[in-house]
């Protein structure tokens, strides 16, 4: 069965949140589970959202402005004035690893970002294997790594930044 990846709708939140706390409960990511999980993936700095189908929902991504981005700063560092889109939210259900889900929902991620003219740019916990690797392999370049604390916790953990190729014919770096 091929993959179709379409616009979120918002019908579709509920299931979403309840993907989520199965890919919470198998790799920890998000590294904090939200309180309120459809709030979270409907964030009002989301753009666009994207899901992956496979006779039901089986993955998600969203592309959000980097404005007030905790790791803005350090894209503006590697890219300077280009514009940039973030890569948030990418989550494949668990059921459904190695099918190619969460490439291909980066691929259109990216793709998207580059019809805008924007470079496409993303963090992960540096201890995420899994996805430090999609990424690398991906052809996105590590530029940092930021120590976050999420609001109401004590305790950081280590993100680490990405920048993704360019729109074609860009220049600049990479």
């Amino acid at each position: 069965m091929s993959i179709t990846v379409r616009p979120r709708r918002q019908a579709d939140l509920p299931s979403l949140a309840q993907l989520l706390l199965a890919v919470h409960e198998a790799d920890n990511y998000p590294t904090r589970l939200p309180p309120d999980p459809i709030a979270w993936l409907a964030s009002p700095r989301i753009e666009q959202a994207l899901v992956a189908e496979r006779g039901g929902l089986v993955g998600h991504v969203s592309l959000a402005s980097p404005a007030g981005d905790h790791a803005e700063q350090l894209w503006r560092q590697a890219l300077g004035d280009e514009e940039m889109v973030v890569i948030k939210r990418l989550f494949v259900d668990p059921a459904h690893r190695r099918e190619a889900i969460g490439r291909r929902l980066l691929e259109e991620a990216v793709s998207r970002a580059h019809s805008a003219g924007a470079r496409p740019v993303l963090d992960v916990d540096a201890h995420s294997a899994g996805a430090n690797h999609l990424y690398l392999a991906a052809g996105f370049e590590a530029v940092g790594e930021l120590e976050l604390v999420w609001s109401g916790e004590e305790e950081p953990f280590l993100a680490r930044c990405y920048i993704g190729p360019p729109p074609a014919g860009a220049t600049g770096r990479r």
